[in-house]
C-alpha cells in the first residue's frame, strides 16, 4: 500500500542546542521527494523522528494512507515499521548472514503470516510462507541488479552493492514509504548512476520515496520536489531547479561568494 507523509512544526533540541526548528515537509504518495542539506543541517535528525528513533519536542508527523491520517510522531520505531515505513541507512548494516539472499530475507519478517512454531515444525502454511518469501526476495535482488549474487557472502560485496542489498532488504517488508538516508555516501559516480536508475524504477512502480541526500545531481535526477534544510531550518522548498537557484541554498552549499553570484 503506497503511503504519503505530512510533517508540520517539527522542532527538536539536544541539551539546549537546536537541531530542528518548525520544519514542514510533505511527501505525496507515489512521489520521490528530496530532503537535502549540508552536514549538520538536521536531515538525519528529521529522519530519526519520522522513523521513531527520536521523539520530537513539538510538531506533527502524519502517515497518509488511502484518505486516512495517522499520527506517528513519538511512536516506537517498531510500531512505525509495522505501519509500513522502512528506512535504509547511509551506512548499510549487514547482519553477517550466510548469504546475500539471507540478508534480504531478514526484511521480510514483518510479512510472515505463519507462526514461528509452524516454521520450526515445517508445517504446510509455514513452508508456503517461506517459499513465497524466498521467491519475493530473489525478485527484489533481481530488481536491484544483484540477482547473480544471491548466494554470495555479504562481506564479499562492494560498498555500492551493499547499498543495493540494503534497499532490497527494506523493500522486502513491502513498505508504503521507503526512506533512503544518504544512499550515495561514499559511492563512485557509476554507482550513483545505478542507484539513481533504481530509484526512478521504484517511482515508476508506485513506491513512495523520501530521499535524504547531499548529492545535488542525484536529487535533481530523482526528485519531483525537494525541501532544503540548513542549521535545522527549512530554507527552500519546491522543484530541485528552483531550490538550487536560491541564494540561501547557494550560500549553504557553496558559501557567500556563490550566493552573491546567484543573486546578480
Amino acid at each position: 500500500m503506497t503511503a504519503g507523509l505530512e510533517i508540520s512544526g517539527i522542532s527538536k533540541a539536544f541539551d539546549g542546542e537546536r537541531a530542528l526548528e518548525d520544519v514542514a515537509l510533505t511527501v505525496p504518495a507515489g512521489s520521490v521527494t528530496g530532503l537535502m542539506g549540508p552536514n549538520g543541517s538536521g536531515k538525519s535528525v528529521l529522519v530519526d523522528i519520522i522513523t521513531g528513533q527520536t521523539r520530537p519536542d513539538a510538531g506533527r508527523v502524519q502517515l497518509l494512507t488511502e484518505g486516512d491520517r495517522q499520527e506517528i510522531g513519538g511512536l516506537p520505531a517498531e510500531t512505525i515499521a509495522g505501519l509500513g515505513v522502512a528506512r535504509c541507512w547511509a551506512d548499510v548494516r549487514l547482519l553477517g548472514m550466510a548469504s546475500v539472499l539471507d540478508e534480504v530475507l531478514v526484511g521480510a519478517y514483518t510479512l510472515r503470516q505463519a507462526s514461528i512454531l509452524g516454521s520450526m515444525l515445517g508445517l504446510g502454511a509455514a513452508r508456503r510462507d517461506q517459499r513465497e518469501s524466498l521467491e519475493n526476495c530473489r525478485q527484489l535482488l533481481n530488481l536491484v541488479g544483484l540477482g547473480a549474487r544471491t548466494q554470495s557472502r555479504p562481506d564479499a560485496l562492494s560498498h555500492g552493492e551493499r547499498a543495493r542489498v540494503g534497499i532490497a532488504r527494506a523493500l522486502a517488508s513491502d513498505p508504503g514509504l521507503l526512506i533512503l538516508d544518504g544512499p550515495a555516501n561514499g559511492l563512485a559516480a557509476e554507482e550513483v548512476a545505478l542507484l539513481t536508475d533504481l530509484i526512478l524504477g521504484l517511482k515508476a512502480a508506485g513506491v513512495t520515496v523520501l530521499l535524504a541526500e547531499r548529492n545535488m545531481k542525484m536529487i535533481a535526477d530523482c526528485c519531483d520536489s525537494v525541501v532544503v534544510l540548513n542549521a535545522g531550518r527549512r530554507i527552500a522548498a519546491g522543484s530541485p531547479a528552483d531550490c538550487f537557484a536560491t541564494a540561501a541554498v547557494q550560500r549553504a552549499y557553496f558559501g557567500a561568494t556563490a550566493a552573491g553570484i546567484a543573486a546578480c
